[in-house]
């Protein structure tokens, strides 16, 4: 046996390391994990961790300044810190404010979390399909013309997804800096998902031959699926962080971000 094959498990003759159907009985091989083709396994773990990194590091931003931010202390003319009752508005009136702005803020950002989670939930449809038929398959119940298919759909899908967010922002009722992040995050995690997942996608479809009937290779796509899903983290920490802080409830958040 040449150092390239291994042996087909339900009837033991050789076949390519590559193989998803066995050349001598037409069994189904495994099509979810193949050591011999994840050559870049580690810069892909250094690109996951870094955006996982990031989407902590924004996380614990606004962690530490809900905790440290402080008001300063009203003063008069003259520079002395001044009584409550010399303080303008009065006290009812500012809590009265800060509940009407807390009311906004979460009101905008549970619309932010649908705007972006809409798109992404597309794409992770499409994805789950692909998966799906790929499970069906090993089972006999499906064949790699249909994973084909639904690769090239999911591909199509997620691409449309990604160039969803370009106008898509944080709302003016936040603070400048809560803006910043959100902000950032968006461009840099919430795009970032579907076009992972449609490079991913992309990379697995052209491993099958040229008539469309049999996979031709194998892709390392459980690596690929946990850096898009790092991306999405980093997209969502953020919001999710800001929305806690403002007490949204379990199914506010379940229900604008369409179960993600």
């Amino acid at each position: 046996m040449e150092s390239d094959e291994r042996l087909c498990p339900k009837c033991a003759e050789p076949v390519k390391h590559l193989a998803v159907v066995c050349k001598h009985c037409g069994a189904s091989l495994d099509v979810t994990a193949n050591p011999t083709i994840a050559k870049d396994d580690a810069k892909r773990r250094r690109v996951r961790n870094g955006i996982i990194g990031v989407g902590a590091a924004i996380v614990g931003l606004f962690i530490l300044g809900s905790v440290s931010g402080q008001p300063p202390k009203a003063t008069n003319q003259s520079g002395q810190q001044q009584s409550p009752s010399e303080s303008t508005p009065p006290a009812v009136s500012e809590s009265a404010g800060a509940e009407v702005d807390a009311s906004t803020q979460k009101r905008d950002l549970l619309k932010l979390t649908s705007d972006i989670t809409t798109p992404m939930g597309a794409c992770a449809e499409a994805t789950d399909r692909v998966l799906g038929e790929m499970k069906r398959m090993q089972r006999g119940r499906s064949d790699p013309l249909t994973v084909y298919s639904a690769a090239q759909a999911a591909m199509a899908v997620c691409r449309n997804s990604s160039g969803q967010f370009e106008n898509i922002k944080a709302p003016a009722s936040l603070p400048e800096e809560n803006r910043t992040a959100i902000d950032k995050a968006i461009s840099e995690g919430c795009s970032l998902y579907p076009s992972l997942m449609a490079l991913a996608w992309d990379k697995f479809s052209k491993l099958v031959d040229e008539d469309g009937h049999t996979l031709s290779g194998q892709y390392d796509l459980k690596s690929a699926v946990e850096e898009a899903n790092a991306a999405k983290f980093a997209c969502l920490g953020p919001i999710i962080v800001k929305l806690t802080q403002l007490n949204v409830s379990e199914k506010e958040l379940k229900d604008a971000s369409h179960g993600m």
